[in-house]
């Protein structure tokens, strides 16, 4: 769904489709609140519906994986299809060594290096989760369409609140909220399915 749309349904839940009260610019700010609060939900139940997987190889001598977005966090990492292990560089005695690799490491914020350093052709498989980014109103909403109301009743209690706070209201709904979309994402897939993130 168009946040454009979300914005106009928003509009009509708070009852100000004549712009009394808030302009877009405000509705959006706070749409996009709402799509990082279930975002944190799908990254706690189902974190690869919202990854992307990079894939490649890493030649003899090569150790270095450079990424075309900055992850949130790595959900799986892997050579060869094993998986490889997070772990801080304090704590790889040998950074010269040369073998199949078994642990990583970030290495700036759209990097990581593997350990031990390649002794051969290894092809690499890397899941990462993109950090968020505005939206703007011509984008689209960046889950299944299923989960557009949880963004429109988020937002709508949250313009609401603003005048008539009650934080017991405002608890119940989020609550509400977030059980919704954990039980769609838990009806997904079954979470013995699930890899856990780092």
């Amino acid at each position: 769904m168009k946040v454009k749309q979300v914005v106009k349904l928003v509009r009509m839940k708070i009852t100000d489709e004549d712009t009394n009260r808030w302009n877009d610019y405000q509705i959006l700010d706070v749409i996009n609140e709402a799509v990082r609060f279930i975002r944190n939900i799908f990254i706690t139940n189902q974190p690869t519906m919202l990854s992307q997987k990079i894939t490649g190889e890493l030649t003899e001598g090569e150790n270095i994986i450079e990424l075309e977005f900055v992850p949130l966090n790595y959900v799986d990492v892997r050579c060869n299809g094993k998986r490889l292990h997070l772990t801080s560089l304090h704590y790889i005695d040998d950074t010269e060594r040369r073998a199949e690799p078994n642990l990583f490491v970030p290495a700036g914020i759209k990097a990581i290096e593997v350990y031990p350093i390649p002794d051969k052709t290894y092809k690499y498989i890397v899941v990462a989760i993109p950090a968020a980014e505005e939206l703007s109103e011509d984008d689209d909403l960046p889950f299944p369409e299923d989960y557009s109301d949880n963004v429109i009743e988020y937002a709508a209690m949250r313009l609401s609140m603003i005048d008539e706070f009650d934080q017991t209201v405002e608890t119940q709904l989020i609550t509400q909220i977030q059980t919704n979309v954990s039980t769609k994402l838990a009806e997904y897939a079954p979470m013995a399915h699930v890899v856990d993130s780092y």
